[in-house]
């Protein structure tokens, strides 16, 4: 066990957060060795996806986050909040709405926006697209969308496994569109006291490394962890990410200890 596991032992609960149609199941080596390194760690399934089965037209960007609340409200205290892609957006709304819940925020190549931003406006504003948006298809069902297949390892897991590209092929969902088109809205008093952590991916196809540093030039993060990988380092990079995590525990850990330590007399 490296020093920085062992640190890790009692710190913070983690919960993870899953991207557009997938689900907990992407997390799968993240959560085994985190819990190797005696951390509380837990992924769960937004409402639609992976196990759940929410009807697609009832999900919202609001159920998404009230999902990721009662997960947050069972721990004993409060969690370090990693998201993946889209789970960006879902992790600072639950931010914004119970920052009391939420210890840190790790964006694993998310969608880190500014307040009043959708993802649509932001790839507007910024005049940034990605070969991501060239494999999205009209899902089966009515306002959704979905992953064309044939390009899927090239964009989404060109340097992944192939037990786990094939694990992708098998369990990708149609992802439904209504979380994606309303604003994200944070504030400098809840969702701006919560130490950030970024996790940049230098070969993703799908939030660019220029998508994702023009994110970082509007709202700052304590730290940038960068991976020379692919969009899905759960699956490509999973020792590098393990880490990355570890190190925003334990720098969160560090900072909450520091904000609450008794000044001198």
């Amino acid at each position: 066990m490296t020093p920085t596991e062992m640190d890790a032992n009692a710190s913070l609960p983690v919960i993870l957060v899953h991207g557009a149609s997938h689900g907990a199941w992407c997390w799968y080596r993240i959560v085994a060795s985190l819990r190797g390194a005696g951390v509380d760690a837990r992924a769960i399934d937004l409402p639609g996806h992976g196990m759940d089965r929410t009807p697609l037209p009832a999900v919202t960007l609001d159920s998404y986050a009230d999902r990721v609340i009662e997960a947050l409200a069972m721990r004993d205290r409060p969690s370090l909040l990693v998201a993946h892609s889209m789970g960006g957006i879902v992790a600072s709304t639950v931010a914004e709405r119970r920052p009391d819940l939420v210890a840190g925020l790790v964006y694993v190549s998310a969608f880190l926006l500014s307040s009043g931003e959708t993802i649509g406006s932001f790839q507007k504003g910024s005049g940034l697209v990605s070969d991501f948006f060239s494999i999205v298809i009209p899902g089966r069902d009515a306002g959704t969308v979905a992953v064309a297949p044939g390009r899927r390892r090239e964009i989404l897991y060109a340097q992944s496994p192939d037990a786990d590209v094939e694990l992708a092929r098998m369990l990708l969902a149609p992802q439904p569109l209504a979380p994606l088109q309303g604003p994200v809205v944070t504030s400098a008093e809840r969702f701006g006291t919560i130490p950030k952590f970024f996790v940049r991916c230098l070969q993703d196809r799908v939030i660019t490394p220029e998508m994702q540093d023009r994110m970082l030039s509007k709202t700052r993060c304590d730290h940038v962890f960068d991976i020379d990988t692919d969009h899905s380092p759960f699956f490509s990079r999973s020792d590098e990410l393990h880490k990355a995590i570890l190190d925003a525990a334990a720098a969160t850990d560090g900072a909450r200890a520091i904000v609450k330590a008794p000044t001198a007399a």
